[in-house]
């Protein structure tokens, strides 16, 4: 379907993923009048005796579907929250990196009885920003190109499998005040970061801890 389509393109889900498709799924709304302009159409066909069915069946079918997607905007409102600059502040303090600040972001927060953390995608929007955050990657040794094979293993599992996509990191134990290094026995907080240059995307995992008992 068309509104699927233009929310999937709005979204940047290249960036956001779905959380870019819930942010704009009330564009889907946008296409509720051709859903009833179908309506009207096949309503005046079948009273001139014309095929109609295909019309008043298409509608019926997308019309609904387009209503319940179109309002996941609202009904996950409080479940992602986007641009939410203050606490990408403290995340900015916590681990003492300067981070871009014309970015546009979405952060959900990931509780069940297994793992907790909090998962945030943030596009570097202005190009001179996007170009002073390479530079700072480039001469400070915090970054890193390779991630290690140990620390990788850490993170949760769909997490670790996105890796690869990116092309430096950090990974910032909070518990002992230590970068990139692997945690020794016990329980940790940490931070991880991973920066895509082309894309301009950085995932930003934080209150990760990892139990090492």
């Amino acid at each position: 379907m068309l509104s699927f389509y233009v929310t999937n393109v709005v979204g940047e889900t290249e960036i956001f993923g779905v959380y870019g498709i819930l942010r704009y799924s009330w564009v889907m709304w946008l296409f509720i009048p051709i859903g009833v302009f179908s309506i009207i159409i096949g309503i005046i066909l079948k009273r001139n005796n014309q095929k109609y069915k295909k019309n008043l069946i298409i509608a019926y079918i997308c019309l609904p579907l387009i209503v319940i997607f179109g309002s996941y905007r609202f009904l996950f409102n409080d479940v992602v929250s986007y641009d939410n600059t203050s606490y990408l502040a403290s995340v900015e303090t916590k681990i003492n990196i300067v981070l871009p600040k014309d970015i546009k972001a979405a952060t959900e927060e990931q509780n069940n009885y297994r793992i907790s953390y909090v998962i945030s995608y943030v596009k570097v929007f202005d190009s001179e920003d996007n170009i002073a955050f390479k530079n700072d990657i480039e001469v400070n040794s915090l970054w890193r190109k390779e991630l290690s094979t140990k620390i990788k293993n850490l993170l949760p599992f769909g997490i670790k499998e996105e890796t690869k996509l990116y092309d430096c990191y950090v990974f910032y134990n909070v518990t002992k005040n230590e970068y990139n290094n692997y945690p020794s026995d016990g329980k940790h907080e940490c931070v991880f970061l991973a920066y895509n240059y082309k894309l301009q995307k950085l995932m930003i995992l934080d209150n990760f801890v990892v139990d090492l008992n």
